[in-house]
């Protein structure tokens, strides 16, 4: 029987306005919301059913938990609420060549917070610092404008498209390398230390 991973090796640091933390039992309620609300679904897929969305969740938080890295659920967490708002997930795809896929579902209210990029930010940082990850993934179904923009302003390029499948849509493959987010991280340090520079007196 695998280990169950260890909280404190999975800390993530909190942003302005949000905390993450692994997915636990007590989120069920939140998985149901999201999979079965119409509108979080309309660039994923068709809303799941109550007896599929309660399996996955039991696959996913047993996945979760264990000592080996194979795929992990983040809860998102608003700070000033309290409240969990959104799931991202991580997942090896291919353990050989270091490539792992992500993804993130935000519930209806918190997509107009601008959260996205926060969090995606902090959750990349993590994966690509902590995990044995080389290359993410990110699919995004025909029509999401909204996420296109987000992973392009990530640093993501367009990849290979994927037909429907299993209720979900057909998209596009987006393709982030290690090497890209660390030249892109090592220019917005630059930025800020020239941002705090004391201005030379003329």
């Amino acid at each position: 029987m695998s280990k169950k991973v260890s909280r404190r090796e999975y800390k993530y640091k909190a942003t302005r306005r949000l905390n993450y933390r692994l997915l636990t039992a007590e989120d069920e309620a939140l998985h149901r919301q999201l999979y079965s609300d119409a509108e979080v679904m309309r660039f994923v897929g068709t809303p799941w059913t109550k007896e599929r969305i309660s399996s996955a969740f039991k696959e996913v938080l047993a996945l979760t938990q264990q000592k080996e890295f194979n795929r992990r659920i983040t809860a998102i967490v608003e700070r000033s609420s309290k409240q969990v708002v959104g799931i991202s997930s991580i997942r090896i795809i291919d353990s050989k060549k270091r490539i792992a896929e992500v993804g993130s579902m935000l519930t209806t209210p918190a997509q107009t917070k601008g959260y996205a990029l926060e969090y995606s930010k902090t959750l990349i940082d993590h994966a690509f610092k902590y995990r044995p990850i080389d290359r993410l993934h990110a699919q995004v179904g025909v029509g999401n404008t909204a996420v296109e923009g987000l992973v392009t302003s990530l640093g993501f390029k367009p990849g290979p498209e994927f037909p429907a499948k299993d209720g979900f849509l057909a998209g596009k493959t987006w393709v982030l390398t290690r090497g890209t987010w660390k030249r892109r991280r090592l220019a917005r340090t630059r930025r800020v230390k020239a941002k705090k520079q004391p201005k030379a007196k003329k």
